[in-house]
């Protein structure tokens, strides 16, 4: 298993949150696009690692499912993984869902090594909008205390670059920390001669 620091990454020591990726919205955000590639390579990422994956849905009656394309790697998937639909912006907002993350930590927490456990569980971040739904998800978190949020920072997006930026420093000042799509799959391989290395190489490459 992965040795461990105060500050890299491990996939064994990790949920993937994925907020509110609903075509509705999502294709009025700066560069979608590229959020979604990325956003579609984490996802097979934390399959490849095994790293349970919640999607949350924003309004779905309204706003509709998760992108189609986004969907389709969903369903792919072979780890722990669930669709969490929600009314309030914030996903710690929704009854239920702290609950289910409580849930998820615990397995977490269970199959890990070399950490106590009172250390916090990385959740790992992508979605929209980062200066709402992102943003009140995260500072929830950081009051819920058990989870260390980490900001994929390139899978997530909103509808201008400034919202984005001050959502994303108001949240590093609050106690989050932001990464981006490679480096948590560095940190999550750690070493050259790891077995998944080669995948993980031919998902940075798509």
């Amino acid at each position: 298993m992965d040795s461990y620091t105060n500050n890299l990454c491990s996939s064994d020591n990790a949920i993937l949150l994925v907020i509110d990726f609903q075509p509705k919205v999502f294709n009025l955000t700066v560069n979608f696009k590229s959020v979604k590639a990325l956003a579609i390579k984490l996802l097979k990422l934390a399959d490849l690692f095994k790293v349970p994956t919640v999607i949350c849905e924003q309004y779905p009656k309204g706003l509709g499912p998760t992108d189609p394309d986004i969907m389709a790697v969903y369903d792919a998937m072979s780890s722990d993984k669930m669709i969490f639909p929600k009314l309030a912006f914030g996903c710690c907002g929704e009854e239920g869902f702290l609950s289910l993350l409580q849930e998820k930590a615990s397995i977490v927490r269970q199959k890990r090594q070399g950490l106590p456990d009172s250390a916090p569980v990385d959740l790992i971040i992508m979605g929209i909008e980062a200066h709402v739904c992102v943003l009140q998800t995260v500072l929830g978190l950081l009051e819920a205390d058990s989870y260390r949020p980490v900001l994929a920072d390139d899978c997530i997006t909103g509808r201008s670059m400034r919202q984005h930026h001050l959502a994303i420093s108001r949240l590093q000042a609050a106690g989050a920390v932001v990464s981006n799509f490679e480096s948590i799959a560095f940190e999550w391989t750690r070493r050259k001669d790891d077995e998944r290395f080669k995948r993980v190489n031919g998902l940075l490459k798509e």
